[in-house]
């Protein structure tokens, strides 16, 4: 209120409606994704898979990151 300045967010039309939409589900899916992983983890027997496993929860997580480059959580 001090500067004067607007800041506007989020979508301003039906298709960036959509957009937004499909990419929120995305990140909630890469959350969901990452806790399934990190459960996996915990688990000895996947001990030979930890690697394979890790690196599937950093791609979750670039995943998160791209899409809230482009909208906020």
């Amino acid at each position: 209120m001090a500067t004067g300045q607007v800041r506007m967010t989020g979508p301003f039309t039906k298709e960036e409606k959509a957009e937004w939409d499909k990419l929120k589900k995305r990140r909630k899916a890469a959350y969901e994704a990452i806790k399934i992983y990190e459960a996996e983890l915990k688990e000895p027997k996947n001990k030979k898979y930890k690697k394979i496993i890790e690196d599937e929860i950093a791609f979750e997580r670039r995943i998160i990151a791209i899409i809230s480059e482009k909208i906020p959580e």
